[in-house]
This record gives C-alpha cells, sequence and structure tokens, in this order.
C-alpha cells in the first residue's frame, strides 16, 4: 500500500518443491516450507483451498495445514469463506479468535464477516480484504 516501499520484502511466491533431496517425505519437506514460510508473514489470507485428488475435488489439507501454522504463530488470520472448501471451515473456525482479538474494532468486525458472504464478487471480497488491511494500519 505505500509506494515507496521495497515490494521484495512483502510478497514473496515460490513454488512448492517436488523431489526430495536426503532422507525425509516430501509431505515432511512440504511442512517445513510452509513453516518457513509463514515465518515472514504477519497476515495470511486464505482462498478455497481444494484439490484434485483422484480425479475428485477435495477440500485442502496442506492449507490446513497451513493455517495451523500461521495460527500456532500468532498471525491474523484471514480465510475468506466465501469462496468455499476449506476456507469456509477456517473462516468459521478463526471467527472466535477475531472477535476476540478486534472486540473494540466493530469495523474490523464487520468486514470480516462480509469474508463469509458468497453472495459477494470477487472483486468485492477483494476490496474488503483491502479495506481489512486498511483497518488493520490505523
Amino acid at each position: 500500500m505505500n509506494p515507496h516501499t521495497n515490494k521484495i520484502e512483502q510478497l514473496v511466491l515460490r513454488p512448492f518443491p517436488q523431489q526430495v533431496f536426503g532422507t525425509d517425505n516430501l509431505a515432511e519437506v512440504w511442512r517445513r516450507y510452509r513453516a518457513d514460510m509463514i515465518s515472514y508473514a504477519g497476515i495470511a489470507v486464505f482462498l478455497f483451498g481444494n484439490k484434485s485428488q483422484d480425479g475428485t475435488v477435495v477440500k485442502s489439507n496442506g492449507m490446513r495445514q497451513e493455517f495451523d501454522i500461521a495460527k500456532e504463530n500468532g498471525l491474523i488470520l484471514f480465510p475468506v469463506g466465501a469462496t468455499g472448501y476449506i476456507s469456509e471451515d477456517l473462516w468459521i473456525e478463526a471467527r472466535t479468535d477475531i472477535q476476540s482479538r478486534f472486540s473494540h474494532q466493530p469495523e474490523i468486525l464487520r468486514l470480516y464477516e462480509l469474508l463469509g458472504d458468497k453472495s459477494l464478487s470477487l472483486e468485492q471480497l477483494a476490496d474488503t480484504i483491502i479495506d481489512l488491511l486498511s483497518q488493520l494500519q490505523r
């Protein structure tokens, strides 16, 4: 949001490793990768959270793991429940923490509730996320 900051320090995109070097299995490599990635964040936004497994669309267990790691690290959690899949489950779960953490900021609570509104367009949801981030800067 600040045009004079170094963007590389604000947004980092890294693909997950697809091969294991050494003795660890891929699931353990991914867990460590998630923990390292999350250690750089202060806020976590979760969208959708689905994957194809044996030809069927299922909820993402990897996103569930990312949510748990982010929660353990004290990050502010903004799952966008309106996008469905595991994000919807996480949005419901995070409500209690959001309500207690921001009880003195009713605008954040109002905006958080909008993240679960399936009648909103993706553009409206993106605007809501930006509004939430703006509220946190106050």
